[in-house]
């Protein structure tokens, strides 16, 4: 017999096995005769499947409106595409050491002061006075006077009117 002679093979699915055909031919000294040999001269052979592909991970977006640390999960799965389209199935991948989910910390959002908020300063006397004014360490409506550095109450001097200034 000749040398096998292999058919190229079709595209490759996921979930089956692909096969082709080769063959050979029976001949001496340029004289084909396949009753001449015993072995056979059809055979199939097999081209294997797709293979499964581990996915790169998901990339969650720590913007979630919490004031403190939180935690999200970021996923991969394991994949084949194919003719017939996307297939997915985990025990076709080695997910070690990390698997198809991990938990990613987030910070959180921060507490800031708000504006200072005042009484006001008397606008009719010539007196050095001072005022109360006070303000709020919040995070989106959330308030902890604990999670800002700095005071909440401050009485700073007000601002004498101007008639106070003027000569007599």
């Amino acid at each position: 017999p000749t040398e096998w002679v292999s058919f190229p093979c079709e595209a490759l699915k996921c979930n089956e096995e692909t096969f082709t055909t080769r063959e050979r031919t029976c001949q001496c000294e340029g004289n084909q005769d396949p009753n001449r040999c015993d072995e056979n001269m059809y055979d199939t052979v097999s081209c294997g499947r797709r293979d499964y592909e581990l996915s790169e991970w998901s990339n969650p977006i720590c913007n979630d409106p919490i004031c403190h640390p939180y935690t999200k999960t970021k996923r991969r799965t394991c994949t084949c595409t194919d003719g017939d389209g996307e297939s997915t199935d985990l025990s076709q991948c080695n997910a070690n050491p990390f698997g198809y989910e991990q938990e990613i910390q987030c910070p959180g959002d921060d507490y800031d002061w708000a504006e200072w908020q005042s009484r006001g300063c008397p606008t009719d006397s010539c007196f050095q006075t001072k005022t109360k004014r006070y303000r709020v360490c919040e995070c989106h409506g959330d308030i902890d006077f604990n999670a800002c550095d700095g005071n909440a109450i401050d009485f700073p001097f007000c601002e004498l009117p101007d008639f106070c200034n003027e000569p007599k």
